[in-house]
């Protein structure tokens, strides 16, 4: 998944991968279980890949 080709292809995969690690944080933070923050993330992840 971080194997990259190029400086660009870097780039896109951190502008992909911070949104998802903040609403792991933010889930993890406003409802005090790690389970939902997975959840949250992998949806969000799921989301993304869709479009």
């Amino acid at each position: 998944m971080l194997n990259v080709e190029n400086f660009k292809d870097a780039i896109l995969k951190i502008l992909l991968l911070v949104p998802a690690a903040l609403v792991f944080l933010a889930t993890t933070g406003a409802f005090g279980h790690v389970v939902f923050g997975v959840l949250a993330s992998a949806f969000y992840v799921y989301e993304v890949a869709r479009i």
